[in-house]
């Protein structure tokens, strides 16, 4: 790897790198003690490179939570959203050609996968016009919507605060082993991904006492995917519902979503037929239920049929049709869920508490408080999310049979998500104060309940004893949001500049390979006359395409955003998803 990575940077001139590697956690480590080992006129300088890590997006949950933060590429500066998977997606193109080339001899294999290769390379750039202008329509929309988010929250700090954050996060930047101030310090449990740990471990003890391991990966991360892909479909719902005005914009972002969601249906289903033999039945039924004549069901409400929701053995052993202990998998995987979710609801009430108490004490005018209630709106949704998410895991342990053995665990219902004891009456005081002061205030409401009849929820006692007034676990709350708020935003921007100078890039390319061909025509003055006109024809033609190419991007790319829309609508437009 070594090699590769210095031979793929040789002859460049680099001022800022980012590497993304499935593994990059451990082969950064030592990596300039290895670089002398190299040809000279292989290594580079980095004292004058400012080089950075991270991990693909999917593959980076394989990782341990501390290495999954400290290399998440939404934390790199400079990235965009760029998700690390390009080089990989290319695999399930190339992948059946395995098949139909095994019997082939090994110099016409080559040939046959080098074609698959120049052709999807082919149908990459000939569709560069409408991938990156459906990118570019995307990217825009959710660029102002993450900058009105970033500001929402951003005028709700103080501005010292705002100094000592970014502070930190230009020190973690600069050195990842100094404190992340993408994560919270307070940790309430243990998070879903160490449950997942502890659970493979014990897989794996189970395989060295001579239980035959299943093929197709570990069951922990069979039943994680499954999870991952309800996050997906609540997310994706949550997303439908998120514009009353539906734009071209947000239809392809969701037609885009729907297509990622249901490439993880597949791949979990063929997963399913593994760990899960009695399933196909139940799928079959259900197929058959909906009728011939009934549209299949979007993949945001497929229903995946986890261990949960199989029909329970009449014998007791638990759900049918499952390999042993894939319901206690589940199980442990659902409780890890919940506890999650509750700790991820209590930190989003308190951040809640602070922006309330900051807007009573300090903002006034119709500005300021608007972007507070957007805040507000974005903090809810978020909230409701993360309740579907606890609701769900609490069904599955519901369906298990297993809620009596975690009796912290309980029925989430609206009135138990509320703010610590205190901050709905600051708001009620912010009322009635605004009615006091004459005239145009809010009239205060009859149905105020009185301080005599609070009542704690029993979600700040869920996790076990702590202090909901802790000044230090709203401070880390508060912190972690703006900071994941700036990155977003600034992650957007990025995607923005990148694509629109990758579209300047693109133009002036074709435009340069059009000259070079021109200028080959007569390059060629020693051949006799009937091989210089095939050459002469053929670089003009070479040079005709570009040329023609670079006027039909250029074309698209100059149309404004409604005619974009509406093209967009009346063609497929293949999108190659490598990454450019």
């Amino acid at each position: 790897m070594d090699w590769i990575f210095f031979s793929a940077i040789l002859g460049l001139t680099l001022l800022w790198l980012t590497l993304s590697y499935d593994i990059a956690c451990q082969w950064k480590i030592n990596l300039l003690e290895r670089m002398p080992r190299l040809p000279s006129n292989m290594q580079k300088n980095f004292t004058e490179i400012v080089i950075q890590f991270g991990l693909p997006v999917w593959h980076a949950p394989g990782h341990k939570t501390d290495c999954q933060k400290e290399n998440d590429l939404g934390l790199k500066r400079g990235v965009g959203k760029t998700d690390g998977e390009g080089i990989e997606r290319f695999w399930s193109r190339l992948n059946p050609a395995a098949y139909s080339s095994k019997e082939m001899t090994l110099g016409h294999r080559a040939d046959f996968i080098d074609d698959r290769i120049d052709n999807n390379n082919y149908l990459k750039n000939m569709t560069l016009g409408t991938t990156l202008q459906r990118r570019l329509v995307v990217a825009r929309a959710e660029c102002r919507r993450q900058i009105d988010a970033f500001e929402a929250v951003n005028d709700g700090i103080e501005k010292e605060l705002q100094q000592d954050w970014m502070a930190e996060i230009r020190a973690w930047e600069a050195d990842n082993t100094s404190p992340n101030p993408y994560v919270p310090r307070v940790q309430d449990c243990l998070s879903e991904a160490q449950i997942r740990l502890q659970l493979q471990r014990e897989e794996r003890e189970r395989d060295t006492q001579g239980y035959a391991a299943v093929e197709g990966g570990s069951a922990t991360a069979f039943i994680a995917a499954g999870i991952e892909i309800e996050d997906a479909q609540r997310q994706l719902l949550q997303h439908l519902k998120s514009s009353s005005l539906v734009t071209t914009s947000h239809e392809i972002r969701t037609e885009d979503l729907r297509r990622a969601l249901l490439r993880k249906i597949d791949r979990f289903r063929q997963l399913q037929l593994i760990y899960m033999p009695g399933a196909a039945a139940v799928l079959a039924a259900a197929e058959d239920a909906r009728g011939p004549d009934t549209s299949p069901p979007f993949p945001e409400s497929v229903d995946l049929f986890m261990p949960s929701q199989m029909p329970q053995a009449t014998d007791g052993s638990g759900p049918e049709g499952c390999l042993r202990g894939l319901a206690q998998i589940e199980e442990q995987q659902r409780v890890a869920q919940c506890q999650n979710s509750i700790a991820k609801l209590c930190r989003n009430l308190h951040s809640r508490r602070w922006l309330i108490a900051h807007r009573n004490s300090n903002l006034t005018g119709q500005r300021a408080t608007t972007k507070t209630s957007k805040l507000f709106s974005s903090m809810s949704t978020e909230s409701k999310l993360v309740v579907s998410r606890y609701r769900c895991g609490y069904r599955a342990l519901e369906h298990l049979g297993r809620l009596a053995s975690y009796p912290r665990l309980r029925l989430l219902r609206d009135q138990d998500i509320q703010i610590n004891i205190d901050d709905a009456f600051q708001d009620i005081d912010a009322r009635k104060k605004l009615a006091r002061i004459g005239g145009r205030g809010s009239r205060p409401s009859r149905n105020m309940p009185g301080r005599s009849r609070r009542v704690m929820s029993w979600i700040w006692t869920a996790l076990g004893s702590w202090d909901a007034d802790d000044e230090q676990y709203l401070h880390d709350s508060m912190r972690v949001e703006w900071a994941q708020a700036l990155a977003r935003k600034d992650r957007w921007i990025e995607e923005v500049a990148l694509l629109e100078e990758e579209m300047r890039r693109t133009l002036r390319y074709l435009d340069w390979r059009a000259d070079l061909w021109r200028s080959r025509a007569e390059a060629r003055d020693d051949a006799e006359a009937s091989l210089a006109s095939g050459l002469r024809a053929y670089a003009l033609k070479t040079a005709h395409f570009s040329q023609a190419m670079r006027g039909h991007f250029g074309s698209c790319w100059a149309q404004d955003e409604a005619e974009v829309i509406g093209r967009l609508r009346s063609e497929e437009g293949h999108d190659s998803d490598a990454e450019m």
